[in-house]
């Protein structure tokens, strides 16, 4: 764990380069793995060893099968995809929403817990990016934006207010813990058995994500100024960007 959460502004720019780092890393995994699979190319050694080794004890496993499996693998591979590349983006602009909102609030009453909850997806935040480049998994190319417009919506929130702010904490969470709900329950399907670490994994961080909404609840998110308008905002924007770095 890193140490205590640094000013506004170096938040700021440290997602920007945090960002950059990430993907630095994750294409140049990508490319070493490109050349690999040229030289084994090059060479004739195309076939996976495994499967030869298969082939040569007699496995029995047909052809049709064996290809329904390979076909089965690559689909699971890319839901894992889309689940890290939207998680880490996601955690991105969570930490950057409460950057915003600290440079505002930092020195007030809910200053503490706003940057105690601001740990919490820095936590997040660090394991998403190991996972990327573990798994060889592109982030998203509108962490920029994310960056820049997840400081501003913590910004311009807690410039209204305290309870704008909450209002904003509550209504991202609920977006934030009901997805990863939603992933939780997807890996808990039969042929996920070998992703549990996963999944318990994004158990945790949901359960933290649910904790940020209730606490922003008890701390007068309802008593925003239109609270219900700039809830369905926010949430209409979360979800927009949920769309989007799944797929970009």
């Amino acid at each position: 764990m890193r140490g205590p959460l640094p000013s506004h502004m170096g938040v700021f720019s440290c997602g920007s380069q945090t960002a950059g780092n990430t993907v630095r890393m994750v294409h140049r995994g990508i490319e070493q793995e490109e050349e690999s699979e040229r030289s084994r190319s090059a060479n004739g050694t195309d076939e996976d060893p495994d499967s030869m080794q298969d082939v040569k004890q007699g496995s029995g496993a047909s052809p049709r099968a064996a290809s329904s499996e390979q076909l089965a693998k690559e689909e699971q591979r890319k839901v894992i995809e889309r689940m890290l590349r939207v998680n880490h983006a996601g955690e991105l602009g969570a930490r950057q929403i409460y950057a915003g909102q600290l440079a505002v609030l930092g020195n007030s009453s809910v200053g503490g817990m706003i940057r105690e909850m601001a740990q919490h997806e820095l936590e997040h935040l660090q394991e998403f990016e190991k996972l990327v480049v573990e798994r060889r998994v592109r982030p998203t190319v509108m962490l920029p934006l994310w960056n820049i417009a997840g400081f501003a919506l913590g910004f311009g929130s807690a410039l209204m207010g305290k309870e704008a702010a909450m209002a904003c904490t509550v209504a991202v969470e609920d977006v934030i813990s009901k997805h990863y709900n939603d992933q939780v329950r997807e890996l808990l399907q039969p042929g996920w058995e070998h992703e549990q670490p996963l999944r318990e994994k994004l158990r945790k961080f949901r359960d933290d994500e649910m904790d940020h909404h209730d606490i922003g609840i008890e701390h007068d998110a309802q008593k925003a100024p239109a609270y219900d308008f700039i809830s369905n905002i926010i949430k209409q924007g979360c979800h927009a960007a949920i769309f989007v770095s799944e797929r970009v």
